[in-house]
């Protein structure tokens, strides 16, 4: 077993933990190598509820291509895990174990999540921030919510911002 990698993003998903945006691993010999796999997501073993988490080298899923950009948040929504790059967005359906989960390319039209902080989980799937607006997902195909944002939240980094997103029911 591993330590767990040094990473940005960690999301709990049932009995495990996802690991995205991966910037280095410690091997067999407890050394420490550092890597930038933004690419990468590792997961740890499903826990038996006492033992720390686990992380097998075999637990590993390469997230699309490197033209999707790097890993931009992990999510959950419904029953599946969701990877969000920067033009993209992937949803991993299944349990989390080498070869039980189907990895699933949402329909996006080649947008992407700005920020892990923008997603937002719904009883029906998710909304995310997207380069030229806030966009809704069932899981399988996204559409724009709303009208183009003003440019002057472009220049912001979305990084070090808290979104918040109020849904009217009127």
């Amino acid at each position: 077993k591993l330590r767990p990698p040094l990473c940005k993003y960690i999301k709990a998903f049932g009995d495990q933990l996802i690991y995205g945006n991966i910037i280095g691993i410690w091997d067999q010999n407890n050394e420490f190598t550092q890597f930038n796999n933004n690419d990468l997501i590792m997961y740890s073993d499903i826990s038996t509820g006492d033992s720390g988490e686990n992380i097998s080298a075999l637990n590993r899923q390469k997230i699309g291509e490197s033209f999707d950009g790097e890993i931009t948040g992990l999510s959950r929504s419904k029953d599946s895990a969701i990877v969000t790059k920067d033009r993209s967005v992937w949803s991993l359906d299944g349990v989390l174990v080498p070869g039980e989960f189907v990895l699933r390319k949402i329909e996006t039209n080649y947008i992407g999540c700005l920020s892990n902080k923008s997603i937002l989980q719904m009883d029906s799937g998710f909304l995310f921030q997207g380069q030229d607006g806030i966009y809704i997902s069932n899981g399988f195909k996204a559409q724009k919510f709303t009208d183009a944002l003003d440019p002057f939240f472009s220049t912001i980094d979305s990084s070090l911002t808290v979104s918040a997103i109020s849904i009217s029911g009127d």
